[in-house]
C-alpha cells in the first residue's frame, strides 16, 4: 500500500495536517508516511505490514506519532529536512479563558499556521475518544466558529462551534500547534 492509499489513515492525521501547513507556509512536502516515521509513529500487528518501519503495540493509546517525545519532535524533523520555520506548542491552559478566539485570530493574521489537538469523539459526536488534529483554516468570530481542514476528508473544510473545538482540546489536555517564522510567534502573546 503507497503512502497516497493511506492519506485517510487514522495514524497518520499529523503527517498530513503538517504537509498542509508546509503548502500554506511554502515549503516543500514530506511523505506522509516517512514523515510519520520521523515522529515516532506506532501502530497496532495488524497494520505493520501497511506501514513499513513503524514500531509496534497493541495499545490503542500508543497509535499514531508522538511529537512530544524529543527524539521524534517536530523541531528536529524540521531541522532535518532544512524547513525553515519554527515550531511551537501551546497547552490550552496558558491561553486566558475567554480569549483562545483572539488568540486564533491572532495567530493567523500574523501568518502563522495552527494545528488543533482534540478528542474525535467530542468534537465529531461520532467515533472513539481518539486523539486527532486538523488545521485551523479561519475563525467566523461572529458566530463563533472554527473552520478545520481535517485530514480524514481533505476535500471538505469544516465548520466546528469555537466552545464544542475548546473541549475537545481540554478533554485530550492538548492545545495549538503553531507554525510560523521567529519574528511572526513573537509577535503573538501568549496570554492575550
Amino acid at each position: 500500500m503507497s503512502s497516497e492509499t493511506k492519506l485517510n489513515e487514522d495514524f497518520l492525521c499529523v503527517p498530513i495536517s503538517i504537509n498542509r501547513i508546509l503548502a500554506e507556509q511554502r515549503q516543500p512536502p514530506i511523505d506522509p508516511l516517512k514523515l510519520g516515521l520521523e515522529l515516532g509513529l506506532v501502530v497496532p500487528s495488524a497494520k505493520a505490514a501497511d506501514y513499513p518501519g513503524a514500531r509496534v503495540s497493541e495499545s490503542k493509546d500508543q497509535w499514531g506519532v508522538h511529537p512530544q517525545q524529543t527524539e521524534y519532535s517536530i523541531e528536529k524533523v524540521l531541522e532535518r529536512h532544512h524547513i525553515p520555520l519554527v515550531y511551537r506548542f501551546i497547552h490550552i491552559n496558558q491561553i486566558t479563558s475567554g480569549k483562545h478566539l483572539d488568540f486564533m485570530a491572532s495567530q493567523l493574521d500574523a501568518r502563522n499556521s495552527i494545528i488543533v489537538g482534540y478528542d474525535y469523539k467530542t468534537v465529531f459526536n461520532t467515533g472513539g475518544h481518539v486523539g486527532h488534529v486538523s488545521v485551523v483554516v479561519s475563525i467566523e468570530t461572529a458566530s463563533d466558529l472554527i473552520i478545520l481542514w481535517d485530514p480524514a476528508d481533505p476535500e471538505e473544510y469544516i465548520a466546528v462551534p469555537y466552545f464544542t473545538l475548546l473541549a475537545g482540546i481540554r478533554k485530550r489536555r492538548d492545545g495549538y500547534w503553531l507554525f510560523g517564522t521567529k519574528d511572526s510567534l513573537d509577535s503573538v502573546p501568549v496570554g492575550i
